[in-house]
């Protein structure tokens, strides 16, 4: 017992001798100081990660360059920048140069022009035409007057030779043989005639596209091609009006001949039935030549109409020409542009 006491009162006397704070001051500092340690830690901690991480971002430059240095601090993504930079100019120049042709091809402007140039010589032609349409009205006109005049003749002999009682078969024989004469004689000329006309209208088509392509200027292609397409529809119209003329005046030669046939196998014709047929002839190749000058200028009227017309072509055959080449050329430039770009993609 008394060895214990011994033992705590030396124990007393050493932490009396040796205190762990030297003063109250310190022991509340020493209690206060491990968490404000562990604080102090963390927040230095973080400043120093949020420090390099800026510093590692500043210095990086990853989409600038450095000017004072004259050169970047990363050459392969300015390289690449400068490469995407210069295509896309070139493509966009290219672009601008595609559409401007474009546009200009598909402005109106050139075509309408085009269009009432053709009008305007179809139109210089009609009125060049105009005195051999008349002169060919008149010629027809009065091979018509000639043929009925003689038509006429024979049938007063016939009326004679009855009056006369001498009318007999031979005598119509010999009247309807010199009618079928005068109805030949009358086709050949009216064959003539169209034939001339015909020649002349061609000799003055050919030197009217003469004149348009002498003018000192040369001619584009495609204008020379309309040019000659046109003519050439114009010239195969008419062709085909003098064919229409002949034939229909073939036609009622043939008619009457065939009727004057017909009544001269009869046992006793009649005179009255003669003079129908002729009557009915002559009135109708009356207002056929009559009408023929209305009809050329219809047909050149209806010619510059044609090309007046927006979009309308020259022939039929060329009808779908001009849309189709557009569609394929603008496809085919569009298409290599498109290429274009997928190549700087990839």
């Amino acid at each position: 017992m008394y060895f214990k006491g011994l033992i705590i009162t030396m124990s007393l006397l050493t932490t009396s001798a040796f205190p762990l704070y030297p003063n109250a001051n310190q022991r509340e500092i020493a209690l206060a100081d491990p968490k404000e340690n562990e604080a102090q830690d963390k927040t230095e901690h973080t400043r120093d990660v949020d420090g390099a991480y800026k510093s590692y971002m500043d210095s990086s430059d990853l989409y600038t360059t450095e000017e004072g240095e004259g050169r970047s601090k990363r050459p392969m993504e300015d390289g690449m920048r400068h490469k995407l930079n210069a295509e896309s100019e070139r493509l966009r120049v290219r672009m601008r140069q595609e559409l401007a042709e474009l546009t200009e091809r598909l402005s109106p402007q050139p075509v309408r022009a085009a269009a009432a140039a053709a009008a305007g010589a179809l139109g210089d032609m009609r009125q060049r035409l105009a005195p051999l349409t008349q002169q060919l009205q008149s010629s027809l006109s009065t091979n018509a007057r000639e043929m009925c005049g003689q038509l006429g003749l024979f049938l007063r002999g016939l009326e004679q030779a009855e009056a006369r009682a001498e009318a007999g078969p031979s005598t119509y024989r010999e009247a309807f043989h010199g009618m079928s004469r005068t109805l030949e004689r009358g086709g050949a000329t009216l064959t003539d005639v169209t034939g001339d006309f015909q020649s002349k209208a061609s000799e003055a088509m050919d030197q009217q596209r003469e004149r348009e392509g002498g003018d000192g200027a040369a001619e584009e292609e495609e204008e020379e091609e309309r040019s000659g397409r046109m003519w050439r529809e114009m010239r195969s119209r008419l062709a085909q009006e003098m064919s229409s003329t002949r034939l229909e005046a073939q036609s009622r030669l043939g008619a009457l001949k065939a009727e004057l046939t017909a009544l001269l196998v009869t046992s006793q014709p009649l005179k009255t039935e003669v003079t129908a047929s002729v009557s009915e002839f002559c009135q109708r190749a009356a207002l056929q030549t009559q009408g023929f000058q209305a009809r050329i200028e219809r047909l050149f009227l209806g010619m510059e109409e044609e090309q007046e017309a927006p979009g309308a072509p020259s022939s039929p055959a060329d009808s779908s020409q001009p849309g189709s080449l557009l569609q394929d050329d603008f496809s085919a430039k569009f298409s290599a542009l498109i290429q274009d770009i997928l190549h700087l993609v990839q």
